[in-house]
């Protein structure tokens, strides 16, 4: 039944916020003493005044429990607002949120020293092509900040690091690179050449390292030959390593999940200036320069694919814990000549480019508040707002390295609204008033999607965008006869294009939902991209229909044909004849037909081409059909 399959077929991404469990003492030792004291101790009234100050400043409070005798509160925490994954920036956020109107903003600075540089060869530019770089020097722990350390590591790396596929953190032990607190702090004041550490990547084969010991069992010891370690976190049962597994795909595997052969494997390696490798990015570091609770200077590598996030992920470990001790920058140079000093917002605070007018927030807001008062309320969220016009007509915002959520003037807006409190602004009627109804389109498409439903075909939904291979290569059409809208800097090669049909969607979906039993029924009515010149922006959506029908064994197209006919029927047209030959190369030569509506060819369906299938890992044979159905909305234009 469609109750029992949906799920099945249906795979969202779950977007949950990142929770968070901080000591209840060590929180509230971090914020105001005035906000605790005129709680007069009360524990009822403190969690009160808490679940309601978290509520005010945007996050969620979801009760206490007790863990190895210490009272630990859980806090949701948005999905935007990665500084806030750990105690020391949720803290810093909430004080400043709670001090009075005009408290200086902490800030905390990177030291540019020129002691240190990584060196990024050629080979790694193939595998995770980014790396950047700091020191954290004579740090002290205090009690609980080396497992915040450590906890949120393992946050980024569940969250904008998406599970380390974009980006990866690498933390070392430096005094024990350097052989010694001492030995490194005369490289540092000397003038010798600078310590140079090299980003490479190499044949597993040729990879030699004690990895990071996880776990108590001493009967499970990693290998230390690359190859034979990359195999062992890929099939290992042990449960302190089993985890690493995923991390070991993303080096043996392509961005498709498929393996790549033995002979093309290339593993990243941070190696330091005797050649002692330093981390096997993204999956483990070695032994030997592991890092301690007592240790005070720390070696910070970030290496990507993705070098956005990657300098996000450096500049927010830096701030959270920068203040522990000093930070120090490093130089990265690539093969190519191209020199940085990372981190660079640590080295050189950025506002947004343009000024915000006092009037845009007032109406978005629907307040009105002065030029001063949106400075004083933006310091409430860390937003340094200084006045751009004389007039006070519009404001300039300097945005913290804290803050890689605030992209635009909008985001400026809401801080201001949370600064302000949303509950404080007054309700009034809206100037006009609108009635509100369906699109035509949408309300003819979920008519569309009842029929196909009642005809024993299950919804599936998929991705707006797809990959150059599945729009192309395995529906064997060419891009030149085919344009299609491309991604300019696509996040994997499973976005490179908009779809400007939906065919690679569905057939995906059933690649990924094979094992149930046949027949297989999917249908999906949803927009593609299409090129336009007559459009301001080049393209335009236009909505499809596409169904699948597959089965074991099909003797011709009639299984289709009758779901052709049926819907024919139901969008309005006569009994005519709708079929035209047709061409098209995804489809079987002679077992295939264009649709065609008073002249004008809006699809085609017919038995998918054997190779089609292969290219897309489907062993049974299909039906397809694919169409527009905006011109049915309206038969006069057909």
């Amino acid at each position: 039944s469609t109750q029992s399959t949906w799920g099945d077929f249906v795979r969202p991404l779950l977007l949950s916020m990142p929770a968070i469990h901080l000591s209840r003492e060590a929180l509230l030792a971090r914020l105001p003493p005035s906000y605790v004291e005129q709680m007069g101790g009360d524990s009822g009234k403190i969690e009160s005044s808490f679940r309601k100050l978290c509520f005010d400043f945007g996050i969620e409070y979801e009760g206490s429990h007790i863990e190895d005798g210490v009272e630990m509160w859980k806090i949701d925490i948005p999905a935007n607002r990665y500084d806030l994954l750990c105690l020391e920036g949720l803290s810093a956020a909430l004080h400043c949120f709670l001090s009075p109107i005009g408290t200086p903003i902490p800030q905390v600075r990177a030291v540019k020293t020129d002691r240190f540089v990584v060196a990024v060869e050629e080979p790694v530019r193939a595998v995770r092509p980014y790396v950047v770089a700091a020191l954290l020097r004579d740090v002290t722990f205090p009690p609980g900040a080396y497992r915040s350390f450590i906890d949120l590591q393992e946050k980024f790396h569940q969250n904008i690091c998406r599970k380390r596929r974009l980006v990866s953190i690498g933390t070392h032990d430096l005094s024990a690179i350097m052989g010694g607190k001492e030995a490194l702090d005369q490289h540092v004041a000397g003038s010798t050449p600078p310590y140079t550490f090299r980003y490479t990547a190499r044949p597993p084969a040729s990879i030699n390292f004690e990895p990071l010991h996880l776990g108590t069992d001493e009967q499970v010891v990693p290998p230390t030959c690359g190859a034979e370690l990359l195999h062992f976190y890929n099939t290992t049962k042990s449960d302190a390593y089993k985890r690493l597994a995923p991390y070991a795909r993303l080096v043996l595997n392509n961005s498709r999940g498929e393996p790549i052969p033995a002979a093309d494997v290339r593993a990243p390696v941070i190696v330091d200036s005797h050649d002692r490798i330093l981390s096997l990015p993204p999956i483990i570091n070695s032994e030997f320069s592991k890092l301690h609770p007592d240790s005070r200077d720390i070696f910070i590598e970030v290496t990507a694919t993705d070098l956005t996030k990657a300098n996000i992920v450096l500049n927010l470990f830096c701030v959270a814990f920068g203040s522990y001790g000093r930070v120090e920058a490093v130089d990265v140079v690539y093969h190519d000549g191209t020199r940085c000093t990372t981190p660079e917002r640590l080295l050189a605070p950025q506002s947004l480019p343009s000024p915000i007018p006092v009037a845009y927030i007032n109406q978005r807001l629907g307040v009105t508040l002065s030029c001063d008062q949106i400075c004083e309320l933006s310091t409430r969220m860390m937003l340094t707002a200084k006045k751009a016009a004389e007039d006070g007509s519009s404001i300039c915002v300097e945005v913290p390295v804290t803050r890689p959520d605030v992209l635009h003037a909008v985001d400026v807006v809401e801080d201001v609204g949370i600064s302000y409190g949303f509950n404080n602004i007054a309700r009034r009627i809206p100037a006009m008033s609108t009635q509100g109804k369906q699109l035509p389109l949408n309300k003819f498409s979920d008519l569309v999607r009842l029929e196909l439903a009642f005809c024993g075909y299950t919804e599936c939904l998929s991705n707006f965008l797809c990959s150059r291979l599945d729009l192309y290569d395995n529906l064997l059409r060419s891009p030149d006869q085919y344009p299609a809208a491309v991604v300019e800097n696509p996040a994997t090669d499973d976005y490179q294009v908009c779809r400007n049909l939906l065919m690679p969607s569905i057939l995906r979906t059933l690649e990924a939902n094979q094992a149930l039993p046949s027949p297989l029924q999917l249908f999906e009515v949803t927009d593609v991209v299409v090129l336009d010149e007559n459009t301001d922006v080049g393209c335009r959506n236009e909505r499809h229909v596409v169904a699948l029908y597959c089965d074991t064994s099909l003797g011709g197209i009639e299984m289709i044909h009758g779901l052709v006919d049926r819907l024919m029927v139901v969008l309005g047209l006569p009994p005519a004849h709708y079929y035209a030959a047709s061409n098209e190369p995804m489809f079987l030569e002679g077992r295939q037909a264009a649709l065609v509506v008073r002249g004008r060819t809006l699809g085609h369906f017919g038995m998918v081409h054997p190779q089609v299938l292969a290219n897309f890992k489907i062993p049974k044979p299909c039906l397809l059909l694919e169409f527009n159905l905006e011109p049915f909305l309206d038969l006069k234009t057909l």
